[in-house]
């Protein structure tokens, strides 16, 4: 348990500890090892989409991104969202697909300890539940024919966050602490807010193209997000899954886990 929230990550680095002793190299191992499995997960997910070659390369993009070498490396928690968004994407697809109770049930796990991670993993279940929505409203036939599996979801997930809920009911100050020192409307004027979050919109969406995070422990000092290959299609798959997402929940899913998950910068300090 940590100030302001429960973060598994803390038992994890401990564990590491254990293993093979205190120090930055078993700090540095814990988001290596997240690091290196979300090229794992996300070669998984699209081979599962697209096809091995797909796969492949979606992977290999992974690999290279500066973001996900340099988060890997440097001991900060923040590793763990992208890949807990992917591997709760991959077991929900395969149940969706598939109708199996064991992925349906591991995506629910998987939500669940997600939930247990870096605080803006709390936005995604919000993405889940469109999602959902979305694949109900194309196929009426669909929760009908996979109840039983949207509740061992549920009922899987819950059970993982239990014990940050009980932690968030018992210290409510502490555990929300993090969420209110950070808002974007901490000390201003509604005005200003607005200002504010217009500001941090641009900032983030222009950070995969034109201008990164000027920080150097989060970034090469304002380099693009992507590569100017990479960015390219980033734009053009944009497009496309815009095109796409009202007739196919897959692309409608992109869209707004685009949108909702990036939030949590836009909506944060300025």
């Amino acid at each position: 348990i940590e100030r302001h929230r429960v973060d598994l990550e803390r038992w994890i680095v401990a564990g590491a500890f254990g293993l093979i002793g205190e120090g930055i190299v078993a700090l540095r191992l814990v988001t290596a090892l997240f690091g290196t499995l979300t090229v794992l997960v996300t070669y998984l997910l699209v081979r599962d989409l697209f096809g091995m070659r797909m796969g492949f390369a979606a992977g290999l993009i992974m690999a290279v991104s500066h973001w996900d070498v340099n988060f890997s490396r440097l001991a900060m928690h923040g590793v763990s969202t992208p890949f807990f968004i992917l591997l709760v994407a991959l077991f929900l697809f395969r149940g969706i697909k598939r109708g199996r109770y064991l992925d349906w049930g591991l995506a629910g796990i998987s939500l669940g300890y997600a939930l247990c991670f870096y605080v803006p993993n709390r936005l995604y279940p919000v993405v889940i539940v469109l999602l959902l929505g979305h694949v109900v409203l194309k196929r009426p036939s669909f929760l009908k024919a996979q109840y039983k599996q949207l509740l061992l979801f549920a009922l899987a997930a819950a059970l993982a966050f239990a014990p940050v809920v009980l932690y968030a009911v018992q210290r409510p100050e502490t555990f929300f602490a993090r969420t209110q020192t950070t808002s974007v409307f901490k000390d201003k004027t509604p005005e200003q807010a607005v200002d504010a979050i217009r500001i941090n919109a641009a900032k983030h969406l222009l950070m995969f193209n034109r201008h990164g995070d000027g920080n150097g422990r989060h970034n090469l000092p304002g380099e693009p997000m992507l590569d100017y290959v990479t960015s390219a299609f980033f734009v053009l798959g944009l497009f496309y899954a815009l095109y796409r997402c009202w007739r196919d929940p897959f692309y409608s899913f992109l869209i707004i886990g685009f949108v909702g998950m990036i939030s949590g910068g836009v909506f944060s300090l300025d």
